[in-house]
């Protein structure tokens, strides 16, 4: 489920299955999962910061600008810093 932005409805939802992908693809979707960093205080103009997955060894930080989502920082291997699970 994607953040809500004060004042604007959430944009709409694709259908599952209906990107770029071929249809050799996997075709289930489960959406983009991004959790709110609450401890970083975001600059002006931004409401709040997220983290998401980009791979399965990156991370990502961004924040949500109406129908976009501006990447700020993407971690070279997230999972090293704190240990394989």
């Amino acid at each position: 489920m994607r953040p809500p932005i004060a004042g604007k409805p959430a944009p709409a939802e694709l259908p599952k299955g209906s990107g770029s992908q071929g249809s050799d693809a996997q075709t289930s979707d489960n959406g983009l999962k991004w959790e709110k960093i609450s401890s970083v205080k975001p600059a002006a103009g931004i409401d709040a910061i997220y983290s998401l997955r980009i791979t399965q060894a990156r991370r990502a930080t961004a924040y949500r600008d109406a129908e976009f989502i501006r990447l700020l920082t993407i971690a070279q291997d997230h999972d090293s810093t704190y240990g394989k699970k």
